[in-house]
């Protein structure tokens, strides 16, 4: 049964309801199998063929409904039916860039490409603050196809002449909503207004949220094609119902303290749990 709080623009393709119905490299669903994903979520079956199909999408869903994947497999099997030369050497040229606003989300997503790419033939990479600098050059520099970066490390890479965009092929926000606010906005148009980089009309644009307020849906358009798909679940994004969130305010020196005493109380949970069970 499809969502009932699922809206999609008209020019949004039909839904798929199996993954093999997008005709993946072998490789890539013998990945997917080895991931355990057995079949497309809701938000999954629409955004996929969209994707496929060369769309730009705006996409608001709940955190837990698959939206990484949903931008991860297109792509995958886009740059493996389309293979090109990886360009190295002096410098980098990426042909798949996907923006976040922390380093946590930059590892994260990095670890689904290569998971998913395995056996592709894909190089995988990721810069991001708090890491060296020296190392993601080298990496950089060794090839790369898609590349997962925040800002202000990704910038300091241009500022030095390490990346350049001519290849780009799909551009891909994750989290819209902070990359498109205040804090990120000016460097995020001076990014997307780098020379180097791939007009609206010659690259593929994809932005997913778990929340997109209707004024930074407005934002947002400006690097989209005029035609872009829309798709939404829920009522304007948010957490997924079903995962419980708690917020701890402690002042910084305490933050050990509070962490070690909420995973013990996890693991008492768990030992509770597992006497029970047996």
């Amino acid at each position: 049964m499809e969502n009932p709080l699922m809206r999609i623009t008209e020019n949004v393709p039909e839904g798929i309801h199996s993954f093999e119905e997008m005709n993946f490299q072998e490789e890539l669903l013998e990945n997917l199998h080895n991931c355990n994903y057995e079949s497309p979520t809701s938000f999954q079956k629409y955004a996929i063929p969209a994707i496929m199909a060369g769309m730009d999408i705006m996409a608001c869903s709940p955190t837990g409904t698959g939206k990484t994947a949903a931008f991860i497999l297109p792509i995958i099997a886009n740059l493996v039916a389309n293979p090109a030369d990886c360009v190295w050497g002096r410098h980098s040229m990426p042909r798949c860039l996907v923006l976040v606003p922390t380093r946590e989300l930059a590892i994260q997503i990095a670890r689904e490409f290569r998971r998913f790419s395995q056996g592709l033939g894909l190089k995988v990479r990721a810069v991001f603050g708090g890491a060296m600098a020296k190392f993601q050059k080298c990496n950089m520099k060794n090839g790369c196809d898609i590349l997962v970066a925040t800002i202000g490390r990704l910038q300091h890479f241009i500022d030095l002449r390490v990346i350049k965009f001519n290849l780009i092929q799909f551009l891909v926000l994750s989290q819209p909503d902070e990359m498109l606010g205040s804090n990120f906005l000016p460097e995020v148009s001076k990014l997307l207004q780098n020379t180097s980089m791939v007009s609206v009309e010659h690259r593929q644009t994809i932005m997913f949220s778990a929340t997109f307020p209707e004024e930074l849906q407005l934002v947002a358009g400006r690097f989209l094609k005029p035609d872009y798909g829309y798709i939404t679940v829920g009522t304007g994004g948010g957490a997924n119902p079903v995962i419980q969130q708690q917020f701890h305010r402690v002042p910084k020196i305490e933050k050990r303290e509070k962490l070690t005493e909420i995973l013990n109380l996890a693991k008492e949970i768990l030992l509770l749990f597992l006497i029970l069970l047996y």
